[in-house]
């Protein structure tokens, strides 16, 4: 579809629409296989292809869906469909060019998800960064080459040690499949600098402290669509690696440096919760909000360690502790996305994002500013949403590795509820601003895809297990995996 919509735009004046079909047809065939996978494995792996790829290197093109690559392709489905059919109202320019990128996009995304070879996950890895790095360069703001620099050399430089760990671990395995990679023995120091690469490549990604300085530039940057796709999907990529590389392949280090890890991903929640606070862009604030709910992804998967050790060893904290990850995951997806789809909404009719500049847009936009509000309220974690359920689930089972812990992880209600509806008052409440006085309502059709992320946001919110039924067995895996030594017995 991609090809399709890319032709001249005087010989296929279609690419709206092309797009529309390509993302709907992508949504159908994903409801196929949650219904395989439903109804029909046995396993726990749906559609798994595996063919000769590299001989040489004992590389294969290997595919397969589990629950934890079907939950990611059905964020990814449900997400590229609401911003391909929402690109219109949000993108003025060249909209036919910039579905061309997402739909290159959604596809690198997806073999990502699906692989099961360690060196075609890395080539899908690293090809995503060139779509995303022409989105905010070509459809950026005013800074947005230095934005699309920044985030490129981020990535890229990620990227080379992800690759070194790879190629290490192919030639220690002779083979590059990733199941040959958690069976094979390594010593502490192997795992100690392997732990570190992964840490540069996928932290970057999420990002974790202290690799964060590039997304609020990117998001602050990049059109509507693009900072969609950054907030629910790219990010996610990053947490992603650490469920296939990290937590099964160096358990013992992961093991031994638990607690700067969790020292990290808390300095994520509180630190860059705190810096939101200060923030009078609205596109920065929900970046910094979108770093500090990404904390809890990373404290999920570190919390197995102690709570293993702890006085609260018991194996349904450490499966909660790891599901409450991954849902906070799909969680953030839906609830960051959300809040930038309906900025873009905002900054469409003025191209303001100072929140000074704003003042009394309920007034003139009230069915735009009820959804926010909603969306807002998932932001802060309030119960019946789905930001509630996964950072419930990694706070509760913070209990049971360190109270410190539980109250530090517990901060980012005050502080999210904070940042969030002081943004949420000084732009909807009040007298209409002159900025404010001449916008107008967003359309019934723009409306729906809101309407949308809403239903989704309030069905995990009430009803979490329409997700958690599809990560009991990849937790389960990954658990057995990360709690299991590496270390080599002489």
């Amino acid at each position: 579809a991609a090809v399709i919509v890319g032709y001249p735009h005087r010989s296929f004046p279609c690419g709206y629409l092309i797009g529309c079909i390509s993302t709907a047809l992508t949504f159908i065939f994903n409801i196929w296989a949650i219904y395989t996978y439903t109804h029909l494995s046995q396993s726990g792996i749906v559609l798994s292809e595996n063919l000769p790829w590299i001989g040489l290197l004992h590389s294969n093109y290997h595919l397969m869906m589990d629950g934890l690559a079907l939950v990611m392709i059905s964020l990814s489905s449900i997400i590229n469909l609401l911003v391909i059919v929402s690109s219109k109202y949000v993108n003025q320019e060249n909209n036919d060019e910039l579905i061309v990128l997402l739909l290159i996009l959604q596809s690198l995304m997806n073999g990502l998800f699906l692989s099961q070879d360690a060196l075609l996950f890395f080539v899908f890895f690293e090809s995503m960064l060139i779509p995303m790095y022409l989105c905010i360069g070509r459809w950026g703001s005013s800074n947005r080459n230095a934005a699309s620099m920044k985030f490129f050399i981020y990535t890229f430089l990620g990227s080379i040690f992800l690759l070194i760990a790879i190629v290490y671990l192919g030639m220690s395995a002779n083979s590059f499949d990733l199941n040959d990679f958690y069976r094979l023995p390594l010593s502490l120091t192997e795992q100690s600098i392997l732990l570190l690469m992964f840490l540069f490549a996928f932290g970057i990604k999420i990002p974790m402290f202290p690799f964060h300085t590039w997304l609020p530039d990117a998001h602050t940057e990049a059109p509507a669509s693009g900072s969609v796709i950054l907030a629910a999907l790219l990010l996610k990529v990053g947490a992603f690696g650490l469920y296939r590389f990290v937590l099964p392949i160096t358990p013992d280090a992961v093991s031994t440096y638990q607690w700067p890890l969790i020292t990290l991903s808390l300095i994520s929640i509180v630190y860059i919760g705190t810096i939101a606070l200060t923030q009078t862009d609205i596109k920065r604030l929900i970046a910094y909000s979108s770093v500090a709910h990404m904390g809890f992804v990373t404290l999920g998967c570190w919390l197995i360690y102690p709570i293993s050790l702890g006085y609260g060893h018991n194996a349904e904290w450490i499966q909660m502790s790891i599901e409450g990850s991954m849902i906070q995951m799909i969680s953030h997806g839906f609830a960051s996305g959300a809040l930038f789809l309906a900025f873009g909404l905002i900054y469409n009719q003025n191209k303001q994002r100072d929140i000074e500049q704003y003042s009394g847009l309920a007034n003139v936009a009230p069915k735009l500013s009820a959804c926010f509000l909603f969306f807002c309220l998932s932001n802060i974690g309030i119960p019946g949403t789905a930001g509630f359920v996964g950072e419930f689930m990694v706070v509760i089972s913070a209990a049971q590795a360190h109270i410190v812990v539980t109250c530090l992880a517990a901060m980012t209600l005050i502080l999210s509820a904070s940042y969030t509806l002081w943004m949420y008052r000084r732009v909807f409440h009040g007298l209409p601003s002159a900025t404010v006085e001449g916008m107008q309502d967003i359309k019934s059709s723009a409306l729906n895809t809101l309407y949308v992320f809403a239903a989704i946001i309030l069905l995990i919110g009430l009803y979490p297990e329409c997700v958690l039924q599809f990560l009991h067995q990849p937790a389960n895996d990954l658990i057995q995996f990360g709690l299991l030594s590496k270390l080599p017995h002489f």
